[in-house]
């Protein structure tokens, strides 16, 4: 009997690429603890295919045909919200369908050789990932990493390659603007959608803070190539209910004057007949400060959402260039400005004690004047932090260190740079790592 071997936590450099191992098993809930089983030996997929057992015994493949068998493998390797950790209800990053870090489990594939053949294609072509395109303070600790997410779709075997069944993009119009942060996920190699979502929330927006009226920037969108096999490109625009003519102003302009690209050269356009509108509401402190001014009841925010579909249209239509999209403002008789002052307060200390995230890691890493210095990105202070006596010391900044102040530009500045550290995080995980 052929015997198995597991490896350690994904990426190593050990684990840099196979060349016809095969994947039997993937955690996609936690990036950080991304663990694969592959075969000791290294077999051509003819070869595996060759030594796959009937398994006639089974009911389950002597009697079921192949279409029951996968909308049963579907079900079994679906992802399902974690049901123990939950995101803190303060958190900028909880929403519906995200109130937890997703898990899928994928011990059934371990069972034999004809279950794995089966179901590995359906655990790769109908994974929905999810990507931060954020600062740290916008995205829970244990968000999946670009980085990481490359060298997974380098390790798969060509062979066992399938198209994503789709990705949902989180981001700050800031990053977006100021770096190459989307197209560099849209140019990874082997990252291949069949629908993608890119989700502006209301913190996501220029000027949120300060009650500025909503804006978007072309820029981003006049570099962005979708990979060719996206068909269908979804922009979600979120604020606050009392934003909502702003809102759906944006996403009509957006309909009317913009058009994305593919990499095969095809045309997406967007249909304001098909623009889906819908509210949320959520609790009104957003990770450290409760916003009084933006509150529609106490302790809670009203949200308006509106969902924008680009798909493509057929290649005998011709549409204006990309450099001719337009900067999206509103007039400013949509704008209605309140006052900042006492906007926000910070929350009380037993709310504060209770955002305390422990399992946050120190990271050291080069600072612009070429000293070291020990940041923790993307997490809470430790329980035995000190609370700031003032609203400066309790400010996101003290919380969060900004990395573009605080770290050195990275050698490799994909995915946003040091404003999102993803490249720090993802070095101190490969050399944490190589000492076990």
């Amino acid at each position: 009997m052929r015997t198995y071997q597991r490896l350690a936590v994904l990426p190593s450099p050990r684990e840099r690429p196979w060349d016809g191992s095969f994947i039997l098993g993937i955690r996609w809930g936690s990036p950080f603890e991304m663990t694969l089983d592959i075969l000791s030996d290294r077999l051509s997929p003819e070869a595996f295919g060759a030594r796959i057992a009937g398994q006639l015994q089974s009911p389950f493949f002597n009697v079921l045909p192949p279409e029951i068998r996968n909308r049963v493998l579907e079900f079994v390797l679906a992802a399902c919200e974690h049901p123990f950790k939950r995101y803190n209800r303060d958190s900028i990053w909880r929403r519906p369908d995200h109130e937890a870090p997703l898990v899928t489990h994928t011990e059934v594939l371990r069972t034999c050789k004809r279950l794995y053949s089966e179901g590995r294609q359906i655990l790769l072509s109908r994974r929905n990932i999810v990507i931060y395109l954020t600062t740290p303070l916008k995205r829970p600790t244990g968000c999946l990493n670009p980085f990481h997410l490359e060298q997974l779709l380098r390790s798969v075997p060509p062979f066992g390659l399938w198209t994503f069944r789709s990705a949902e993009i989180f981001a700050d119009l800031d990053l977006l603007s100021d770096t190459t942060a989307l197209q560099d996920l849209f140019d990874l190699a082997h990252f291949r959608p069949r629908s993608v979502k890119l989700v502006i929330r209301h913190t996501g927006f220029t000027g949120w803070a300060q009650d500025d009226p909503l804006s978007i920037s072309a820029s981003w969108a006049r570099l962005c190539v979708l990979p060719s096999s996206v068909e269908v490109l979804r922009v979600t625009l979120e604020s606050l209910e009392r934003k909502a003519l702003q809102v759906d102003f944006l996403a009509k302009a957006m309909v009317q004057s913009w058009t994305f690209l593919r990499a095969d050269g095809r045309i997406l356009t967007g249909d304001s007949a098909n623009l889906k509108a819908s509210v949320w509401q959520g609790r009104s402190t957003l990770n450290d400060r409760r916003w009084i001014r933006d509150e529609s009841s106490v302790n809670t925010l009203h949200y308006h959402v509106v969902d924008i579909a680009f798909t493509p249209v057929p290649q005998s239509l011709h549409f204006e260039s990309k450099m001719n999209l337009k900067d999206l403002t509103v007039p400013d008789q949509l704008h209605r400005a309140l006052s900042n002052n006492g906007a926000s307060v910070r929350v009380a200390d037993h709310q504060f004690r209770r955002m305390l995230d422990t399992r946050s890691r120190l990271l050291t890493c080069k600072t612009l004047n070429g000293n070291e210095r020990d940041t923790c990105p993307g997490g809470w202070p430790r329980e035995g932090s000190k609370r700031g006596c003032t609203d400066d010391e309790m400010d996101p900044i003290w919380l969060f260190p900004q990395l573009d102040m605080v770290m050195a530009e990275p050698s490799d500045r994909r995915f946003g740079g040091r404003k999102t550290g993803y490249y720090h995080l993802f070095q101190s995980k490969l050399s944490s790592l190589a000492t076990l």
